[in-house]
């Protein structure tokens, strides 16, 4: 998605414009489709650039608030606004305008205006892009930013970035389609309160009768261990722990921080869908030793909503507290909420430590491992996990054990 500015008012033979068309070919060079959201003023002034648009293959949609701050405005200046807009934007493609674009979705006028003049909904993208100097960190910035189901915006004169999205994407096998064809494709999602089993866990003041069930490992004397994950990363780690999880057909759990989920929902539904357990590690991430009960359920209620609704299903009931600590008032707050389990360890891989290198992390697993062991890894950007993980898995399987899911063992 990119958004038109003001320079778009620019005599027909200045350089600008002619960096504009650059920016036109480098998308068809490399089949991205993009939805161009210009202003009144860039529709009036530059009736040319919207036929070229369209020829090329790309939409045209509304951004009536560009450039203002929609919550000094008046709900009667809103309204005209983004109806002439509309109007505008019918008058230079033929079709009606169905987005409007904000950067911040949480006017309630905006929202109700564009109900009402029957559209189909405001688009905030999930990031903006942005050229640096540094191109490492900026090609790092971008695959980042790149999520499945996810709009990304920046701006036509940035056309040197195009080549490094286009890199991104083809590293995860992503295509750019149409941006009605990606809300299209969005309309199945339920929300929450539709969910089966979305109810499970609830806040719960009453805790008297509470049983905490703290789960570090398994009474076993079989050779099994369970690998688990905690945190969120971005698409490429995710993928990547996926995929040399499916090379060895093991299945985990992963428990969720869901503070980062809202940005790519899809990919945390993928961890369903290829087979894996997904339980709750809190939104924010905080000490849980340093909330009150209410505060603890606050948060991890705003979790369970998050993931619940990013996977489409009810979660696996188990919770892990952040940095493996809880004390018993928290374990039995959490326990009244619905869970199950509480989801501990008794071997922390220490995967996300800078000090510690990759054979440190190995070492580690290995000089404690036993049956019945809880191994937690980590899914965050920029640590061992991904280089690492292999080696681990090996080692383990060379001791003879074998990898099961959390509920093998607590369900039986």
């Amino acid at each position: 998605m990119w958004r038109c500015t003001d320079e778009d008012t620019f005599p027909p033979d200045c350089p600008w414009r002619r960096c504009r068309r650059h920016f036109y070919r480098l998308l068809d060079e490399h089949q991205m489709t993009a939805t161009f959201f210009a202003s009144p003023e860039q529709l009036e002034m530059y009736p040319e650039g919207t036929k070229e648009i369209l020829d090329r293959g790309h939409m045209i949609e509304n951004n009536a608030m560009y450039g203002m701050d929609v919550d000094a405005l008046q709900h009667e200046d809103i309204y005209q606004r983004v109806e002439t807009t509309n109007e505008m934007v019918e008058t230079a493609t033929g079709d009606s305008a169905e987005f409007a674009f904000v950067k911040n979705n949480d006017n309630k006028d905006l929202n109700a205006i564009v109900a009402q003049l029957d559209m189909t909904g405001i688009v905030t993208p999930v990031s903006e892009l942005k050229p640096s100097d540094d191109e490492d960190k900026m090609l790092k910035n971008i695959k980042r930013a790149v999520a499945r189901g996810g709009i990304l915006s920046m701006d036509p004169d940035d056309a040197s970035l195009i080549p490094y999205l286009k890199e991104a994407a083809d590293e995860v096998d992503f295509e750019f389609i149409p941006l009605e064809n990606l809300i299209a494709a969005d309309e199945t999602r339920k929300d929450f309160s539709e969910i089966k089993g979305a109810d499970a866990i609830q806040p719960n003041e009453d805790m008297t009768d509470v049983v905490p069930h703290l789960h570090y490992q398994q009474p076993t004397t079989e050779k099994e261990v369970a690998l688990t994950f905690d945190d969120w990363a971005s698409e490429t780690i995710v993928q990547e722990v996926l995929d040399i999880l499916d090379e060895y057909e093991i299945q985990s759990t992963f428990y969720l921080k869901s503070e980062k989920i809202e940005e790519n929902p899809n990919l945390a539904r993928l961890l369903i869908e290829r087979g894996h357990e997904v339980a709750n590690h809190t939104h924010s991430h905080p000490d849980t030793t340093t909330l009150t009960p209410e505060e603890l359920q606050e948060d991890v209620y705003q979790a369970h909503q998050i993931i619940t609704e990013a996977i489409q299903e009810q979660p696996t009931l188990y919770f892990r507290p952040p940095f493996g600590r809880i004390e018993d008032q928290a374990s039995h707050a959490i326990t009244a909420m619905g869970y199950e389990a509480i989801g501990m360890y008794d071997i922390s891989s220490y995967d996300w430590n800078d000090e510690y290198t990759e054979a440190d992390v190995i070492n580690r697993v290995m000089t404690i491992i036993q049956p019945g062991s809880v191994i937690v890894m980590h899914i965050l950007d920029d640590i061992h996990t991904p280089s690492v993980l292999d080696d681990v898995i090996e080692s383990i399987q060379a001791e003879g054990y074998e990898f099961v899911l959390t509920s093998d063992w607590l369900d039986e």
